[in-house]
């Protein structure tokens, strides 16, 4: 279903590596995550096409200044979700964002099968009305 996360933890198809900003991975990424965040599965296309997604290191460079340049350490992101996450640690979304370990009700409500899961729901706050 179009609303529905990963059967299984997606694996990544790419790994760039070389470049001297994280920002040039923005391509490989957008095509990574199929154009859409991977918190809240918001489609590029629904919102301004133009600044409304950005590059997420969800384990953040303040946290882990190494890993700024680490394409695994990247996820596509919309600006709402990653303004939300700012600099919180979060294990990594691939793992804890799939149809086994998370699932949509048909209200919307996202719920977790796993404590990580539920975690990452309540701090990125993806239960919110606004999503």
């Amino acid at each position: 279903m179009i609303f529905d996360y990963p059967e299984s933890q997606q694996e990544r198809v790419h790994e760039p590596a070389g470049y001297v900003s994280y920002k040039s991975f923005r391509p490989w990424l957008r095509d990574e995550f199929t154009f859409r965040c991977v918190y809240c599965l918001q489609r590029e296309s629904w919102g301004q096409v133009t600044g409304e997604f950005e590059l997420d290191h969800f384990e953040p460079q303040s946290l882990a200044p190494l890993r700024s340049l680490d394409y695994l350490n990247l996820v596509y992101a919309c600006r709402r979700c990653n303004s939300v996450k700012l600099d919180q640690q979060v294990a990594d979304p691939l793992t804890l964002l799939s149809s086994d370990a998370v699932a949509i009700l048909p209200d919307g409500v996202l719920v977790g099968h796993r404590t990580e899961s539920k975690r990452l729901i309540s701090q990125l706050d993806l239960n919110s009305p606004k999503l």
